[in-house]
């Protein structure tokens, strides 16, 4: 099963929230406000974790949080946000998913243009653009991303 998945609100940007969405038939969305990701730096800060790479790190710890429910044989199509960090994001996916289907997860993560028709920006974008009230969403906290750091 192949599912697109695409961010609309960077993680970086401290002044809007952070909307991650899949979609393939069926779709998922989560929100990350922004006192989460103020809390996350100020965390990151006191641990000292690089700064530059804790932001492709939490993106793929959200992606995880995103697609942790469906299939394991899952194809996870990622729209390009963070150029340079592709191989960190897959490593810091693979080990989660890997931990959560016992080292049974097939290795299919790639980083692709998702584009501005797909299924997947449209529902991030209207929701993040407050066009579209979402269905059923989750909104993620603090505890939810410090737990995997």
């Amino acid at each position: 099963m192949r599912v697109e998945i695409d961010q609309s609100g960077r993680m970086e940007q401290l002044d809007t929230d952070t909307v991650l969405a899949f979609a393939n038939g069926q779709h998922g969305l989560l929100i990350i406000k922004t006192t989460v990701k103020r809390r996350l730096i100020q965390y990151s800060k006191k641990k000292a974790y690089p700064t530059k790479e804790l932001v492709p790190i939490v993106f793929a710890i959200c992606v995880y949080l995103l697609v942790r429910n469906l299939s394991k044989y899952s194809v996870l199509e990622i729209d390009e946000e963070y150029s340079g960090y592709e191989e960190l994001i897959r490593k810091s996916l693979k080990k989660l998913l890997d931990n959560k289907f016992e080292g049974q997860w097939e290795d299919s993560i790639r980083f692709v243009r998702i584009g501005k028709v797909s299924p997947a920006h449209l529902l991030c974008w209207s929701v993040h653009r407050m066009k579209r009230r979402p269905e059923s969403y989750k909104k993620i906290a603090f505890e939810d991303i410090v737990k995997f750091l």
